[in-house]
């Protein structure tokens, strides 16, 4: 599965913001662990 991580994926995790950061974290350890693969728009970092 492929799917493409908003700035705000990344931001609730780094930030811990509450309600979304549990669920952002589950979606990166996920990439982490090569069960799907995430993308993040080179826009979206700069």
């Amino acid at each position: 599965m492929k799917i493409m991580c908003d700035t705000n994926v990344i931001l609730d995790v780094l930030l811990e913001r509450e309600p979304f950061a549990e669920d952002s974290y589950k979606i990166l350890k996920l990439c982490e662990e090569h069960k799907i693969d995430g993308f993040v728009s080179a826009s979206s970092v700069l």
